[in-house]
């Protein structure tokens, strides 16, 4: 059973825990990946089973419309070259399917088709809800929480100083062809972002929901899928960055996931993964004089142990790290301020 997801209280607090990790080597060399946890934020899942576009099957061909080049004279970006099929009326899905921001890398393994299903969404409460893999995320999909990560996507970044990532990539105006990964990408935005900055690097991001732009940098893809399943990318389909934020919830067996993210790794690669504290804290008696925002924050650390995916798991990451024989681990904790208003 879901439940709408609360309103933040409005009791002061100082949360937030940051690590980065470098990763065991798999190979003869060392090999290093970097994780970082934050304050703020969720979302949810995907993993190396990724999605190809398989088209609407319908009863004609349709006619090819090409589109060479799109230029956003606002930002000065240069997008996605696409084929845009010209349906006629009663091509169901035809839009949503042959969108070219989903995909799946060349040779991957056990890639599955995106299908109509995917967008046969669940209704609860008022809310929305991703239909593939139903009930395996507990927050909706919808507008209002679109509007929320994206939202969240800017704190985070206020928080890094408008950077994107704490991990020591190279200098993007090195130009560097980096293959980065970005698991529970959420709206996309911080994949596009990174696209943008690389703009000679591939970035994925996987996601259990479809909601993310249909115009996106060249160089930037989704995919729908579960990274909380199997991963199945070939050796030659390694990472040298592997982001996460804001996940908590959407892991059964995070000592698991860490160990099948530092094995997608190449050596020398990185893992970053900004987390925030599902709790409030405070430094005076603040917390005491809000007993009902306590109950709130404990009601939910116990409904999701219950569930079997904690949201309260910020103070662990770095431990996973270790014991998953990432090298060079880090962790960073920064404090995110409720104003109480009495």
């Amino acid at each position: 059973m879901r439940a709408n997801p609360p309103a933040m209280p409005t009791s002061p607090e100082a949360t937030s825990a940051s690590g980065i990790a470098g990763a065991a080597s798999t190979s003869n060399h060392s090999e290093r990946a970097d994780s970082t946890l934050e304050a703020e934020g969720h979302h949810s899942s995907t993993d190396g089973n990724t999605a190809q576009v398989v088209p609407a099957t319908v009863e004609h061909t349709p006619a090819l419309l090409q589109i060479d080049v799109c230029w956003d004279p606002i930002y000065n970006h240069i997008y996605f070259p696409i084929i845009l099929p010209s349906f006629h009326k009663g091509d169901a899905f035809a839009s949503l399917e042959e969108d070219s921001a989903y995909g799946s890398d060349i040779g991957s393994a056990n890639t599955g088709s995106i299908t109509s299903s995917i967008f046969h969404y669940q209704y609860e409460n008022g809310r929305r809800y991703h239909a593939y893999r139903e009930g395996q995320y507990v927050l909706p999909n919808d507008d209002q929480e679109q509007e929320r990560l994206n939202l969240q996507h800017h704190i985070w970044r206020l928080l890094l100083g408008g950077s994107l990532y704490t991990a020591p990539l190279p200098d993007p105006s090195t130009g560097p062809e980096l293959r980065i990964l970005d698991l529970g990408t959420g709206t996309g935005i911080w994949a596009v972002d990174m696209a943008d900055e690389f703009p000679l690097s591939q970035v994925y991001g996987i996601d259990l929901s479809p909601i993310q732009p249909d115009w996106v940098p060249m160089n930037c893809r989704f995919h729908v899928d579960d990274y909380d399943d199997e991963w199945t990318y070939h050796e030659s389909e390694k990472f040298d960055y592997i982001h996460g934020r804001a996940l908590c919830g959407t892991s059964k067996d995070w000592p698991r996931l860490y160990q099948r993210i530092k094995d997608n790794l190449k050596p020398g690669g990185w893992a970053e993964i900004q987390e925030y504290d599902a709790w409030i804290f405070s430094d005076d008696d603040s917390c005491e004089r809000a007993p009902w925002t306590m109950e709130w924050v404990e009601k939910l650390d116990e409904a999701s142990r219950k569930f079997g995916r904690p949201i309260n798991i910020a103070k662990d990451h770095k431990k996973w790290m270790i014991d998953a024989g990432y090298e060079n681990v880090v962790e960073v904790v920064r404090r995110v301020r409720i104003v109480l208003r009495e």
